[in-house]
């Protein structure tokens, strides 16, 4: 963050910058599922899927 104190004076501070659209990735309880979500993605690699499977699952 700059901010100009007097005329030719600025002040420079130092900090993070969050942009608008991924401020929610930093509330607590989205921390906590997107952890959750991470961990179970770590420990069940991705597989093959037959969508004819998938579509029949659904149907039950």
């Amino acid at each position: 963050m700059i901010d100009e104190v007097h005329a030719g004076v600025w002040i420079v501070k130092a900090g993070q910058f969050i942009p608008e659209s991924e401020k929610w990735l930093f509330v607590s309880n989205v921390q906590e599922d997107l952890n959750e979500a991470i961990s179970w993605a770590e420990e069940n690699p991705p597989r093959e899927t037959s969508l004819e499977d998938l579509e029949n699952q659904g149907r039950k």
